[in-house]
């Protein structure tokens, strides 16, 4: 029974750029990595400023559990700014992230535990160009 423990450090799979798991990604991409606190109002704002810049050809929304909406939110809005002055490409994955919960007894004689899972989580490219 959980009530005989109590919840100690969570570790995350930490994902570097090059593991993204899209398909022909370019190298050159601004990654915006959100988490359940970022306010899509900032990274939005910050995202579309880069993207404006003539040498910025594409952009990663990324979000896990909570801040998959916001991904999803922030590509949305982004594709319909960009809507009027060039179409944007698409490319989405949807895949798992995997994170381990750490649980400690709060009674003698009972073991530590580990609880392996997965995280749901979205990557969505937009282009400027078309993808390969």
């Amino acid at each position: 029974m959980m009530k005989h423990y109590s919840k100690g450090a969570n570790r995350e799979e930490v994902l570097a750029a090059h593991q993204i798991p899209i398909d022909n990604l370019p190298e050159d991409f601004l990654w915006m990595k959100l988490s359940p606190r970022s306010k899509v109002g900032t990274v939005l704002q910050s995202a579309l400023k880069a993207f404006n810049d003539e040498s910025q050809k594409c952009v990663v929304w990324s979000g896990s559990g909570a801040a998959t909406e916001k991904a999803v939110a922030c590509a949305e809005i982004m594709k319909k700014r960009w809507s009027a002055r060039v179409r944007l490409h698409q490319r989405t994955k949807i895949c798992f992230s995997k994170a381990e919960e750490l649980w400690e007894p709060k009674l003698d004689g009972l073991d530590s535990l580990v609880v392996l899972r997965e995280i749901p989580t979205i990557y969505i490219l937009l282009s400027k160009e078309a993808i390969r």
